[in-house]
């Protein structure tokens, strides 16, 4: 079994610098050297680099899906679920959705990361990651992920979720080998929008368990109006990879219609959308205060990065973008909580 693999230095990394990956001192370490680690390291190794999979999908992935699925339980009647979950009843099944969104999101990180276009963009864009740092080989990284596929399945029949989870991987193979993610912007954009949906019908599942319906005419539409807000906006992440994108010919909304008009078009999305969603909701405007200020802080961010654009604004916008989408799937529990006082 030909498995090399590299413990990385763990001085600074400059994401700034392409090349970092070349240049950082490394010990590399054979598999025959791993078997012959104690058995607390082995297994911190390989810990470690499972999460590096995970790093990066806590702020656009994890923390929104986990934030939609409690807020959505505890928006109770806003959503369609009645009787009121209880808090008791909701902090106890938060262990059940973080666990179907982190399987859900390590499954798609497994497939995502180890074909030769996703490594040598990551070479450039996130060489900290497992197989561009050399701690795993693609191979092995397939493996794993086509092993995984029926095991996570079985475990949400228990769990919940378990549609959700097979529609994801059946995008996850679409995006990524199929070619989904590269023919052009508006489907890249469209699976991520599907993927998304997903995720959120998945955590939304695992977090109410079988007593609630969360395929009620309320709780898909507003998935839908989430995923909707996906689709049009969710190109905000691609400014900080352009490189990376360019190198592997992947076209973007940027490489379609260019960076300063891409720019414009998040800039229309999120103004509509946080105007928007609040009327949907049938909630007064002066109750959205929260994703109105984080969308007008995004705006704010993208005309800093449309009049002078470097890769620290550029990372400020997708950063802003993750805080605001979060603000958004706290609306309905917000009209509900404000509908009780007043």
């Amino acid at each position: 079994m030909h498995f090399t693999t590299s413990l990385v230095a763990t001085q600074s990394r400059h994401a700034s610098c392409p090349h970092i990956a070349e240049t950082e001192s490394k010990q590399v370490i054979t598999s025959n050297d791993l078997l012959h680690l104690p058995i607390g390291s082995s297994l911190a190794y390989h810990f470690h680099t499972m999460l590096l999979f995970m790093h990066g999908s806590l702020k656009d992935a994890i923390l929104p899906c986990l934030a939609f699925s409690m807020f959505g339980a505890f928006s109770g009647p806003v959503l369609g679920f009645e009787p009121q979950p209880s808090t008791d009843y909701v902090i106890k099944r938060s262990l059940c959705a973080a666990l179907w969104i982190y399987i859900a999101v390590l499954l798609f990180n497994l497939n995502n990361q180890y074909s030769p276009e996703s490594v040598a963009e990551d070479k450039i864009n996130k060489p900290w990651r497992p197989i561009p740092a050399r701690r795993i080989t693609s191979a092995q990284t397939r493996r794993i992920f086509i092993m995984s596929c029926p095991m996570t399945l079985l475990l949400t029949l228990w769990l919940g979720g378990f549609l959700p989870l097979a529609g994801l991987i059946f995008l996850s193979v679409w995006y990524n080998d199929w070619g989904g993610s590269d023919h052009s912007g508006i489907s890249r954009n469209f699976l991520c929008a599907a993927g998304y949906s997903c995720f959120f019908l998945g955590t939304l599942e695992a977090q109410l368990g079988r007593p609630y319906n969360v395929l009620n005419p309320n709780s898909m539409g507003w998935i839908l109006t989430l995923g909707c807000v996906i689709l049009t906006t969710i190109h905000a992440q691609d400014f900080r990879d352009e490189e990376g994108d360019k190198l592997r010919g992947r076209k973007t909304i940027q490489s379609a219609i260019g960076v300063p008009a891409s720019q414009w078009t998040l800039i229309i999305a999120i103004m509509f959308w946080t105007f928007y969603i609040p009327l949907q909701l049938g909630m007064p405007f002066a109750w959205s205060l929260v994703s109105f200020c984080t969308g007008m802080h995004l705006v704010a961010r993208l005309f800093q990065a449309y009049t002078r654009r470097n890769l620290d604004r550029d990372l400020l916008v997708y950063k802003s973008w993750c805080f605001w989408f979060c603000s958004v799937v706290m609306l309905p529990w917000i009209k509900l909580r404000l509908a009780n006082i007043v």
